[in-house]
């Protein structure tokens, strides 16, 4: 299946990177949510196959809405990940904001759009500590997110579960 329109967030990211390349050799088309365009590769803003948009941060982002319409798919793998404020709260608070409510927000817009295609980059640390002595599968369950990192996985992937 080739020529989707594909909405994706976290594109100059490690792991966004990588995917846009891989949508673009597959023959998608890919639309890229970034915070600010100049993080774009140069060669990204020359290529007729790029839709580049920049919507600030996505928890406050504004008209994600329209930016979706005619889209087939979102590949949200946007967000906080390895930095953070020192003071715990700050932390706990930037943390929440950059992948729970961003999430959510753009899950909201996605169903508003009428699209059905979510894909969500989560992390372990939702629902175990860095390092586990057991096997960890789409069966774990019981453990709770050590991190605000980790909480605020957990809380995304709730707030995906409610748009659903």
């Amino acid at each position: 299946m080739s020529g989707l329109r594909i909405f994706v967030t976290g594109a100059t990211g490690f792991l966004g990177r990588h995917l846009v390349n891989r949508l673009l050799a597959l023959g998608h088309a890919p639309t890229l949510a970034v915070r600010d365009q100049a993080a774009c590769p140069p060669e990204w803003r020359s290529d007729a196959r790029l839709k580049i948009v920049a919507t600030g941060p996505l928890e406050g982002a504004s008209g994600l809405d329209v930016s979706l319409a005619d889209h087939h798919a979102v590949i949200h793998t946007a967000g906080l990940a390895h930095v953070a404020p020192a003071d715990p709260a700050a932390a706990e608070a930037a943390f929440m904001r950059a992948n729970a409510e961003a999430t959510e927000q753009l899950a909201r817009a996605a169903r508003y759009a009428g699209i059905s295609r979510f894909v969500h980059v989560s992390s372990l640390s939702a629902i175990t500590p860095n390092a586990a002595e057991a096997v960890v599968d789409d069966k774990t369950s019981g453990w709770r997110p050590e991190t605000a990192y980790g909480r605020s996985k957990l809380a995304a992937e709730q707030a995906l579960e409610a748009e659903r």
